[in-house]
């Protein structure tokens, strides 16, 4: 997939987060220590997944109480999916699930997850800007703290496109930022500015940048609105200094 209209003069996010499916890919869905892959195990991994459990429980509550209290979705795509955290309870309360992500480490790692999980029910597709490999219509598309590390060009024409797989009566959870940390901006628009912001933030030198870029609510909203989706209800969510909604909508 083509790094277009980053915020960095040279970073590529596409080998960006190749480079965490490979090396730390439970860090690379959870920016905690205790998920790097030098200390991760049989207890790091329960806490892991069981996160994704409690996650989609709240989402599906908010569908139910906020959208459509009837919603009983087939088909479910996850958008971002990483190694599979909200993939393996979604495939366990519906019938079809799909993840997409960039990275096809990744993908690989998802994969021997729901073996582990005795999961047949999912298959994984890796992700261009036009979801060129992704076939078929979906009742809920789902994505989360994914579009932040998107360069904005490239996550709304990716938000169009996700639009256009949800089915009449689909619901779709997306999740994105809007205000993000004017710090964090500025290392991500400095040529090798990374390793200065590992050092502030005493990460490893040698990990590679993870965007955090803010879109604007009202071109998501003109979006929606172009697509043909209602029922909109607005959940806030913050990370650090990184302020964002939740957006759960519904299609005509």
């Amino acid at each position: 997939m083509k790094d277009e209209g980053s915020n960095s003069l040279f970073s590529n996010t596409d080998r960006d987060w190749e480079y965490y499916g490979k090396n730390d890919p439970y860090y690379g869905v959870f920016t905690s220590d205790e998920f790097r892959s030098s200390t991760l195990g049989d207890e790091q991994i329960a806490r892991f997944f069981q996160s994704g459990e409690e996650y989609i429980e709240q989402i599906l509550g908010t569908i139910y109480k906020c959208v459509d209290s009837e919603f009983s979705p087939n088909k479910v795509l996850d958008f971002g999916c990483g190694v599979g955290r909200l993939v393996i309870p979604l495939a366990k309360r519906f019938d079809s699930v799909t993840g997409v992500d960039v990275s096809r480490s990744m993908i690989v790692e998802a994969e021997k997850n729901c073996i582990k999980f005795n999961l047949s029910n999912v298959e994984f597709v890796q992700s261009d800007d036009r979801l060129s490999l992704l076939s078929g219509t979906f009742d809920l598309i789902h994505s989360y703290i994914v579009f932040q590390h998107i360069p904005v060009r490239r996550g709304e024409a990716i938000f169009r496109q996700l639009l256009n797989t949800l089915n009449p009566g689909g619901v779709g959870v997306l999740q994105f930022i809007y205000r993000s940390n004017p710090l964090k901006r500025v290392f991500d628009a400095v040529p090798f500015a990374n390793t200065l912001y590992s050092i502030y933030k005493g990460k490893p030198i040698g990990d590679r940048p993870i965007q955090m870029n803010q879109y604007n609510l009202n071109s998501l909203f003109a979006g929606l609105q172009s697509a043909g989706c209602q029922n909109l209800y607005i959940s806030f969510t913050r990370h650090a200094n990184n302020y964002g909604v939740t957006l759960f909508f519904q299609k005509e």
